[in-house]
């Protein structure tokens, strides 16, 4: 059986990061939730999980990381 996470839950062990394994056990409308409320862009409900799931980890990576997907020069 399926245990199901609710958004604080999967909040409350990270230190406000997502990890991929807690995205996967939420449900597609709480992922659809959750990229909302991250201002994750470009996603709607017609994205597959897996790519919501990728959208936010992409977008928590970048916020944790400011510069980190810029091109380095020199």
């Amino acid at each position: 059986e399926t245990e199901t996470v609710t958004l604080e839950e999967a909040d409350a062990n990270s230190d406000g990061a997502y990890s991929e394994e807690e995205l996967t056990a939420l449900t597609k409308a709480q992922l659809l939730t959750l990229a909302e409320t991250l201002n994750v862009e470009g996603v709607t409900s017609s994205n597959t999980k897996a790519q919501i799931i990728a959208a936010i980890l992409a977008a928590q990576e970048s916020a944790l990381n400011p510069g980190a997907d810029q091109s380095q020069e020199g």
